[in-house]
């Protein structure tokens, strides 16, 4: 069973009916992007699945599953050298802090914001506002 759904544009509509069989494709990438994940994560995504893609190793369902005997079960745990990694070779490096951000934060993770009152912490506010403007 499957939701059905058409592609627009690069863009997945999901009709809300079920439909019986296997999907055609998988929605994956495109139901990351309807959840809001972050960008990187659904850009790795979609360089795995081309990947895979160009290599012929997109995995099809069986008819199936049959019984195998304990003594010929594979081990659970294969070194594969083809196994790709989900985060890539070269992760991005954050930006370095700007000082007076830094500062900024330094000052607000002092406040005892559960002990004072609200204005106390509106009056923080307005410092922290006048000597950060």
């Amino acid at each position: 069973m499957h939701v059905a759904a058409i592609e627009e544009a690069g863009k997945v509509v999901f009709l809300h009916k079920i439909e019986e069989g296997p999907a055609d494709q998988s929605y994956g990438i495109h139901v990351a992007r309807l959840a809001n994940l972050p960008t990187t994560l659904i850009e790795r995504a979609d360089t795995i699945l081309h990947e895979l893609e160009q290599k012929d190793q997109l995995v099809t369902p069986s008819a199936a599953p049959t019984a195998i005997p304990l003594a010929e079960k594979a081990p659970l745990y294969v070194e594969d050298e083809t196994q790709l990694s989900f985060f890539s070779v070269t992760e991005p490096q954050p930006e370095p802090t700007p000082p007076i951000e830094a500062k900024l934060r330094a000052k607000i993770n002092g406040l005892d914001l559960l002990t004072m009152t609200p204005m106390e912490a509106m009056m923080a506010l307005y410092q922290l506002q006048k000597e950060f403007k």
